[in-house]
């Protein structure tokens, strides 16, 4: 069955959403259009059973799990208590919510997406040989109609690490550098297991979940040198794609890893198999000074990234490779049940997908002397 790419709108407003989103923009049309001033008025007007255990609203000190808020949307009421709204919505529940936001004066409209039956089409990704371990690939390939481009946007959300790999002049302490940003010549995020993960084609979402949901999370993975002689189909296939590519200057295997759940793979930076700049990094001129002259800084808080918009002619989500980088863990400490997933992104055919940081609010900023691969 096609998955259900509608969209909504609040009548006679311009911006498409998804579900949770149209909720938010309902409720924060409302604080404009109503002075609220009391949360009895508020939980009446907007009742929690519509929505189920989370409720629509909540008062911002009432949340215990942030997950399921959009915690970087806080409405704020004029005598300065706050708000936040769920972001949890089936169809079920958001049928109820569009019956009650009409009663409010926010009629909502759909698009009746036209992107299912006339931009996309979809077929069941390539079974692998079925004496693997590997499981069936569940993800669907899309491709465009009509020769159509079809948009692929990649958004990540959540807390998470970004690291800057600066140098400094050999006199300059750390401490004392005014704009750390001026000295910085390489950067990139750590994306851990919790984090949310966008993928959308055409602005209609095909895939949304925590990372751990694809399987890239260290228990879920298989170094692929132990199951070589296992492993026929798609995933030599894109072993040779990655070859041909350039991505590598050499492939190695012990330092390959294939997700056990959907194929995915896992690649790490370390020598000999970076898919990026081929170990290039590690001779750029820069990295020839003196390790006290190179220093990484460290910034954890909530981000929103999103790649730069791709044109493809078809999709589908084992085209993605990630890339791990070494170390990383080691400076920023590990969080119990929450896995280093990878930092970077690549399609086979397009190389890396650059992110763009959208919205962030950095909570803390630690220095490290040194780059993680000078240990």
């Amino acid at each position: 069955m096609a998955k259900d790419f509608t969209k909504f709108k609040i009548e006679d407003t311009e911006t498409w959403l998804p579900k949770n989103r149209l909720v938010l923009s309902c409720l924060q049309q409302f604080f404009k259009d109503v002075i609220v001033d009391d949360y009895k008025y508020l939980k009446k007007t907007w009742p929690d059973e519509i929505q189920g255990g989370a409720g629509i609203i909540v008062a911002l000190e009432e949340v215990t799990n942030e997950r399921y808020y959009f915690m970087d949307d806080i409405l704020e009421a004029p005598d300065s208590k706050k708000y936040v709204v769920c972001n949890q919505w089936g169809s079920g529940n958001f049928e109820k919510f569009t019956e009650l936001a009409a009663t409010m004066g926010y009629p909502i409209v759909s698009n009746q997406s036209e992107l299912t039956s006339e931009t996309i089409e979809t077929e069941s990704d390539n079974l692998v040989n079925s004496n693997s371990i590997f499981q069936k690939n569940h993800f669907k390939e899309y491709f465009s109609k009509e020769g159509e481009d079809l948009r692929l946007v990649i958004q990540i959300y959540g807390s998470m690490h970004q690291l800057y790999h600066c140098t400094k002049e050999e006199d300059q302490v750390i401490d004392e550098i005014d704009n750390h940003y001026e000295n910085s010549w390489y950067s990139y995020f750590k994306i851990d297991s919790d984090n949310l993960i966008v993928i959308e084609l055409n602005n209609e979402e095909i895939f949304k979940g925590e990372v751990s949901e694809l399987g890239i999370n260290e228990p879920a993975m298989e170094v692929i040198a132990n199951l070589f002689d296992d492993v026929t189909g798609n995933i030599a296939f894109r072993l040779q794609e990655i070859k041909e590519k350039g991505f590598t200057k050499e492939i190695d295997v012990y330092q390959i890893k294939v997700s056990t759940k959907n194929n995915l793979l896992v690649v790490d930076s370390a020598c000999g198999v970076s898919l990026d700049y081929d170990c290039s990094y590690y001779k750029n001129p820069l990295t020839d000074r003196k390790s006290d002259n190179r220093y990484t800084m460290i910034e954890y808080g909530k981000y929103h990234l999103q790649t730069n918009p791709i044109k493809l002619k078809s999709f589908k989500i084992s085209d993605l490779f990630f890339q791990k980088d070494t170390d990383i863990e080691s400076l920023t400490g590990l969080s119990a049940g929450v896995f280093y997933c990878f930092s970077k992104i690549f399609h086979k055919e397009l190389n890396e997908l650059d992110f763009e940081n959208l919205e962030s609010n950095v909570k803390d900023t630690e220095f490290y002397q040194g780059w993680p691969m000078d240990n």
